[in-house]
């Protein structure tokens, strides 16, 4: 969640320790991430987060769709680095 964000590990904990402000751009690829509403990411990060309320424009929708492959392949070379640290 950390790098799909482009926060520090540090700045994740805070979050679910409510102490770091969350943006709206941050609730949506959490969203997206967790597939989950914006609504719920916003209401579990804290009462004053932003909430984009409009719809994502078919750009936004593949820019959030491109981050999240990069997280994810990011995981998974971890994931491959680990196994092949065994």
């Amino acid at each position: 969640m950390a790098r799909a964000t482009g926060w520090t590990p540090e700045e994740l904990a805070w979050v679910f320790k409510d102490q770091k402000e969350v943006s709206a751009r941050e609730v949506e690829v959490l969203s997206a991430l967790l597939h989950a509403s914006p609504g719920e990411i916003a209401n579990r990060c804290g009462i004053s987060t932003p909430v984009t309320e409009q719809p994502l424009s078919a750009a936004a929708q593949i820019e959030h769709l491109q981050k999240r492959v990069v997280a994810l392949e990011a995981h998974v070379a971890a994931l491959e680095a680990a196994l092949r640290s065994r």
